[in-house]
């Protein structure tokens, strides 16, 4: 007799299956794809994030009253940079804050502006604050400030920036700037309670070994003292009041 053979009805695969593969076949080259898409786009394009930046500070006036009352005239630039090669940068509106101390003095403000391709721009921000009542510490530190011929102010605040990058869309992102701006050599003038200023001249105290002392003279009701460096010219030499 003959061998019996066994048969079997092939098993087909369900539709809803195939649909399936076909879709996640689909999903995955498209990921593919733009995978190859954003390398490539950053290797032709390279693109770079915009900065923000302080590239200069200028103290023209450090006005004190000695009694509490200060005001300042500075000039800031901020530099807005787009290194971007192929793309333009736009910037919104800033509002930063000048401080002494932790105390605000002055806001420095812009409207929203472009910076061209591989470009940079400067802002130069002239600042002059109304007339700041300073608090007993404050005082203290101004009169260090000034003994040290050292002033210290901070700057805070943001902008938000915005480029295209091909085909890879647009980008936008929060630039913050928060920074101290150091001043040496303060150009101080000081303050009557009206608000006029008080001239100052520069004299020097030459010692017998050679040693020069540049020490500013505050010409005052007809009267003349020797103020900003003589302080340090008594410390150096432990000199006290009556000797």
């Amino acid at each position: 007799m003959p061998p019996n053979r066994l048969t079997t009805n092939p098993r087909r695969t369900n539709a809803f299956v195939w649909c399936v593969a076909t879709i996640c076949t689909i999903i995955s080259i498209a990921v593919i794809i733009l995978g190859v898409t954003v390398v490539v786009g950053y290797i032709v394009i390279h693109p770079r994030v915009p900065i923000i930046s302080v590239v200069g500070a200028y103290l023209n006036d450090f006005l004190y009253d000695g009694v509490g009352h200060l005001q300042v005239h500075m000039i800031i630039r901020i530099k807005a940079q787009n290194d971007n090669q192929k793309a333009h940068a736009s910037f919104s509106s800033s509002r930063f804050t000048l401080k002494f101390d932790e105390r605000k003095i002055a806001y420095l403000e812009n409207r929203a502006f472009d910076v061209q391709k591989n470009f940079s721009v400067d802002f130069d921000y002239p600042v002059t604050s109304s007339v700041i009542p300073l608090n007993a510490e404050q005082m203290e530190l101004v009169d260090t400030s000034l003994r040290d011929d050292r002033v210290s102010f901070e700057l805070e605040g943001s902008v938000g920036a915005r480029w295209k990058v091909g085909p890879l869309g647009s980008f936008k992102f929060d630039l913050n700037l928060n920074c101290v701006l150091n001043f040496n050599e303060i150009p101080i003038r000081f303050l009557t309670t009206r608000g006029e200023h008080l001239s100052l001249k520069d004299v020097s105290l030459v010692m017998e070994n050679g040693d020069e002392w540049s020490i500013k003279l505050l010409n005052e009701s007809s009267k003349v003292w020797l103020h900003h460096g003589f302080a340090k010219f008594l410390e150096f030499y432990s000199i006290k009041q009556g000797q």
